[in-house]
Formats: C-alpha cells, structure tokens, sequence
C-alpha cells in the first residue's frame, strides 16, 4: 500500500490528465462546458502540485 505523501503528490497529475481529457471530450462532442471543466480540472491540478510541494518543503 501507498503512504500518504505519495498519493498526494500524484493526485495533481490526475487533476491534470482529467483536465485534459474532458478538453478531448469537448472537442469531439463540440460543447462549450467542457472546456470549462476542463480549464477548471487542470488549474485544480496545477494548485494541488504547488501546494504538495511547498508541504514537502
């Protein structure tokens, strides 16, 4: 089983990779909210990364 730490530091990296994918899912389907939640999913991401590091630091 994983510590702590590490799903932490990865869970940024999944926020990002769901970003990413609802930006595919927008652009096949043509629907504007999903580019939001994209945007949205990889900012999280972005967040929880910095955040992770300045924790670890």
């Amino acid at each position: 089983m994983a510590n702590n730490t590490t799903v932490k530091d990865k869970s940024g990296y999944v926020f990002i990779a769901s970003g990413i994918i609802f930006g595919v899912a927008a652009f096949i389907s043509a629907e504007l909210a999903f580019y939001a939640i994209g945007v949205m999913f990889i900012i999280l991401g972005l967040v929880n990364l910095h955040n992770n590091k300045h924790i670890n630091e």
